[in-house]
């Protein structure tokens, strides 16, 4: 947390997602039995951490889905590093395709699609984001994994910087005002 912000205002965690699939209201035991989720029933379902819950849902599709600015491309979730290949091996016993252990630079993941299609990835908590600057500026620089350095000049042209106010007197920065 940030020594700014109060903690009854920090953001700790989701509340949950939803996805939009058929058959939302069928029990998906790939959640249950496989992932630890609760079913509540009508598609809806609770997984209990040992510090937060996140709820996650089925809904029917209204229509066709696309992607897009606004959509989700999958669902993470964190691990203990000494348990990932565990997970990667209850995934592959209950019938899920599952990929290697793939390196993040910071975290290492493993992916798989649950039965109605969406992407779920189980990630290490370590080593972390301070691996390649300091704790005390972490997100203050562009930073780019080794496995998308290629398209750090596009990403430097396309990004708009996102000023922070309460460090804008001290870099002569005013943010903008509309007219």
């Amino acid at each position: 947390m940030h020594p700014q912000i109060p903690a009854e205002f920090a953001i700790v965690g989701l509340e949950g997602a939803r996805a939009y699939a058929p058959y939302a209201n069928v029990e998906e035991t790939v959640l249950t039995e496989t992932l630890g989720f609760d079913y509540e029933g009508e598609g809806r379902y609770q997984l209990d951490g040992s510090q937060r819950r996140f709820r996650w849902a089925f809904e029917r599709p209204a229509g066709e889905g696309r992607g897009g600015a606004g959509t989700v491309h999958h669902i993470a979730w964190a691990t203990e590093d000494d348990e990932q290949l565990a997970w990667q091996q209850r995934i592959t016993d209950a019938g899920g395709f599952v990929t290697p252990v793939l390196d993040r630079d910071y975290f290492t993941s493993i992916y798989f699609r649950e039965p109605r299609g969406v992407l779920f990835e189980i990630a290490t908590l370590s080593p972390g984001f301070a691996t390649d600057e300091d704790p005390e500026h972490l997100g203050e620089e562009l930073r780019v994994p080794k496995m998308h350095a290629s398209l750090r000049a596009q990403l430097e042209q396309t990004l708009e910087p996102i000023v922070n106010p309460r460090i804008a007197d001290t870099l002569s920065v005013t943010p903008s005002q509309d007219p």
